[in-house]
């Protein structure tokens, strides 16, 4: 394979990588157009030109982010795989992606992104838990595997008080430890505990 050494990103790829940074830690209610674009190094009418708005660069960067999740999560074959992923900092969060759904102003924006959660987050997930479900014989484990993963998947990467957090924790390990055939039992969290 021969690389470019010389290539540059598009203008549309630059103000995407600027995008990808602070909607990836500040959602989209709390970051600023002109943050983007000073960061990229471009003026608002190559934003308008390449994407309309705001709104429409997020649902492109949400396009784009979640679809590099998608190909990590379609990797995974267990919950315990599943929970690294979506720890993972690096990839754009699922749950805060949703709660900004209720910002989006147009219908298409909503759908567009609803699409790209559900090919590339939804799908996945519900295949290995599924196949877990199938496994263990027990279908009502479904539901809460995922709304519990989820939930304590969002505490975790979002700076919570330490009561919080601690739940959080302790509701991830308890999966993966139920998940590799551990039985609940009593357990000790937290920093000062070694297992």
């Amino acid at each position: 394979m021969v690389y470019n050494v010389n290539y540059r990103m598009s203008s549309r790829e630059e103000i995407l990588a600027a995008a990808a940074e602070t909607f990836r830690y500040r959602g989209f209610e709390a970051s600023g157009v002109a943050e983007i674009l000073k960061r990229a190094g471009y003026k608002p009418p190559t934003l308008y030109y390449h994407f309309g708005d705001k709104e429409g660069l997020y649902v492109s960067w949400c396009e784009t982010a979640l679809a590099e999740l998608g190909a990590a999560l379609h990797e995974v074959q267990s919950a315990s795989q599943i929970a690294a992923v979506l720890i993972d900092a690096k990839y754009a969060d699922p749950v805060a992606i949703r709660r900004d759904l209720g910002l989006m102003s147009r219908k298409d924006s909503r759908e567009r992104i609803l699409q790209a959660l559900g090919v590339n987050v939804d799908e996945p997930m519900t295949n290995v838990f599924f196949a877990m479900v199938q496994a263990e014989g027990e279908p009502e484990l479904l539901d809460v595997w995922i709304t519990g993963l989820l939930g304590a998947i969002s505490a975790m990467r979002v700076p919570a008080p330490r009561g919080k957090a601690l739940a959080a924790e302790t509701a991830v390990r308890w999966a993966i430890k139920a998940e590799t055939g551990w039985r609940r039992r009593e357990a000790k969290v937290g920093p000062d505990h070694v297992e």
